[in-house]
């Protein structure tokens, strides 16, 4: 797996849960042109590489390197609703990445954190990351 398929499973993944769960609710990921709506919620999703290491050696193209990261989801309600709103959209982000395997095992997210972060302009905004971790061979 490389990041290009890692990310886009992610996406996928969270893209496909959402759907069920909130299928007017909207979302967008990094770098996509997105004007949040003028009330109600909305999430923000992005993927952020954190480390790296060489798991074995030998010749190329049978190298395996573990690669990790953090996938985040931002859950933005209307200021003043209570925590409620946010607590239950987190828990469905929870619900939606959480201690799942993508790409054959490959791709695998772990346990997630769900973070208050407060007041942000007219958002109330929580914070959900989940690290994940895949293998590349090259």
């Amino acid at each position: 797996m490389i990041l290009p398929v890692a990310r886009e499973a992610i996406a996928e993944q969270f893209a496909i849960g959402w759907a069920v769960l909130h299928p007017t609710m909207p979302y967008c990921f990094d770098n996509e042109e997105f004007t949040p709506p003028d009330g109600g919620s909305w999430v923000r999703v992005s993927v952020q590489m954190q480390a790296a290491s060489q798991d074995s050696l030998g010749p190329v193209g049978s190298r395996k390197f573990l690669r990790s990261g953090t996938a985040f989801v931002q859950v933005f309600v209307d200021k003043d609703s209570g925590l409620k709103p946010s607590d239950d959209l987190a828990q469905d982000v929870v619900t939606i990445l959480e201690g799942i395997d993508l790409g054959g095992s490959e791709l695998r997210l772990y346990t997630a954190s769900v973070r208050d972060i407060g007041n942000d302009g007219r958002w109330h905004q929580t914070n959900v990351s989940v690290a994940f971790d895949y293998q590349e061979t090259r």
